[in-house]
């Protein structure tokens, strides 16, 4: 059973555990990630636990850091940060999102036979088809599979490229609406003009372990030549973000309000009390719109169970509600872009005296994301005490 599924799996704790199982494999990640087997033993399967953070990018980078030199890592650096990345470009441009979920409430009834087909794993590839079961069953995907996948669905079968990501959203324990959205998007050859990604057998052939391939063959004639899928490419403008601020002008007591898609809350305790604010109260504020289901909500809702608890063991008085109402001293994080955003808006709008908050190092790396990943790389490597 995989670690996220077991008992414990959706607690810090756990994550800590499958970090310090992976280390010793740290120096081999860059050769290895590439190749899928059932168990998913070439890669460090911590994603889960990063995107509610559980585990934080930094902590990982500091650990991978302490025990290996920067060129046998870097690889792995990378991969950690791609999904702050994301986060980072969504921030400047959440029109992507807002249109992309109008899309799917379209599309949907036009391809509801595809979907449920899919979903039993009934694809015209059986290799898709075993990764469709897989995704469904246990709430988890390696990487490389997901791209076949998206691959597969938009260039081979043709299908709009909203609801292969709606489906990997509904399911995938790991599920992130910017890392989510936007693979799909680069995949499908909307985010860079002239760069989309292709399912080739040869490279399936390559990297899946063959006993696993061997009982799922069928169909693989159909990714021999595969040809991509016609988009329009379409410059997505900057948008003028509102900058967040830390609560300079409030100290004292406070009242924090956060979402559920950032857990790491004693964070923001520890940086609100650098700056004079005492946190005695804190809300999580959990309705939202995303379509989780089965391992996804489960995992999501024990998640979230969890850290209440420990909060709670601290003293601190934790509610998990959808009312807030108007008051003196309320401090609220600032959602990333996706399920949240739009209850956060309305909450802001309707309460004035709130004061809007954001962690200073999500801030200053989100600024850095604003065109490619690996100018976006060559800045935030700094922050590692890294200089190559």
């Amino acid at each position: 059973m995989s670690a996220w599924l077991s008992a414990e799996g959706y607690t810090r704790s756990a994550g800590l555990e499958v970090w310090r199982g992976f280390m010793p494999r740290l120096s081999s990640y860059g050769t290895q990630r590439n190749f899928v087997d059932r168990d998913h033993t070439t890669v460090s399967t911590l994603s889960p636990w990063m995107n509610k953070g559980l585990l934080a990018e930094s902590e990982l980078a500091h650990d991978a850091l302490a025990q290996h030199p920067f060129s046998q890592v870097e690889k792995f650096l990378q991969e950690v940060y791609w999904r702050r990345y994301w986060r980072g470009y969504l921030s400047h441009r959440p029109k992507i999102w807002h249109d992309y979920q109008s899309r799917v409430v379209t599309l949907k009834s036009e391809h509801q036979v595809d979907l449920e087909l899919i979903a039993r794993g009934e694809c015209s590839v059986e290799i898709m088809g075993y990764f469709a079961r897989q995704l469904v069953e246990t709430g988890y995907l390696h990487n490389h599979a997901r791209m076949w996948f998206a691959a597969w669905w938009i260039h081979v079968e043709h299908l709009p490229w909203e609801l292969g990501a709606d489906f990997f959203l509904q399911h995938l324990i790991d599920g992130d609406p910017a890392v989510n959205t936007l693979s799909w998007r680069w995949v499908a050859g909307l985010h860079t003009q002239g760069k989309h990604y292709l399912a080739r057998r040869s490279n399936l052939e390559k990297y899946i372990d063959p006993a696993l391939l061997t009982e799922f063959a069928g169909g693989l004639e159909l990714l021999e030549n595969p040809e991509a899928q016609a988009v329009e490419y379409v410059v997505e403008p900057l948008e003028l973000v509102r900058e967040a601020r830390p609560p300079s002008d409030y100290q004292g007591k406070g009242h924090l309000v956060v979402f559920p898609d950032d857990l790491d809350i004693e964070r923001d305790v520890v940086q609100l009390a650098h700056q004079g604010v005492e946190v005695n109260q804190i809300t999580v504020l959990e309705n939202s719109s995303a379509p989780h289901t089965g391992q996804t909500r489960r995992w999501n809702q024990q998640a979230l169970a969890a850290k209440v608890n420990e909060l709670r063991q601290t003293g601190i008085k934790v509610e998990t509600t959808t009312n807030l109402a108007s008051e003196g001293g309320v401090i609220v994080r600032e959602p990333e872009v996706g399920y949240y955003t739009k209850q956060y808006e309305a909450l802001m709008s309707h309460n004035p005296s709130i004061v809007p908050y954001q962690d200073t190092q999500i801030r200053l790396l989100n600024s850095y994301a604003k065109a490619g990943f690996f100018t976006y790389w060559k800045k935030t490597k700094k922050h590692l005490n890294v200089h190559a």
